[in-house]
């Protein structure tokens, strides 16, 4: 990382086998994992070019059991339990994106997109669906929660004056 280039770190939650480190996988090198290898915790850096110039993105995978899939009831209702988490930890200002993964999973599909949607406009936050197989729809939900991260971190260097500030996010 460059001195002056700014750090935004995106933690990755959700239960275990819901596709986080395959959309990461996806996101970083551009291919699907499609064997399951149950993650403590990794950490990724890659380096993204946003409006403001390029920018250095942590992402935390985290060991499973905080995001969903769409072809799991169980994990929906599971992110009631990091939300209330989130809120306790007065966390709620971080810009945050629900994603409903493995949507080539058509036939095992148990969350209606109304159901999702709503549930991300309650938490004001936003609702993508991805499937971890295709880069398109991985890149574009990573780059939309970047894009929130760049536009709230210019309004946080705007009061403070400190463009040094590292920047989270949760997805």
């Amino acid at each position: 990382m460059q001195e002056n280039e700014s750090e935004f770190t995106i933690a990755l939650l959700g239960e275990a086998r819901v596709g986080k480190s395959a959309l990461t996988i996806q996101f970083l090198q551009q291919h699907f994992i499609s064997s399951y290898v149950p993650t403590i915790e990794d950490e990724y850096r890659t380096e993204c070019q946003l409006k403001t110039g390029n920018v250095c993105v942590k992402i935390i995978d985290t060991a499973g059991q905080e995001e969903y899939s769409l072809s799991s009831r169980t994990s929906f209702l599971e992110m009631n339990y990091y939300y209330n988490l989130i809120e306790s930890c007065d966390l709620l200002y971080l810009p945050l994106t629900i994603i409903g993964n493995k949507t080539d999973l058509k036939e095992s599909r148990k969350i209606d997109y109304k159901e999702a949607k709503n549930l991300a406009r309650k938490w004001n936050a936003d609702y993508i669906e991805t499937s971890a197989q295709t880069l398109p729809s991985v890149e574009k939900a990573f780059y939309e929660l970047l894009y929130k991260i760049e536009k709230k971190s210019m309004l946080l260097d705007s009061k403070t004056g400190d463009n040094n500030l590292n920047k989270c996010s949760l997805m």
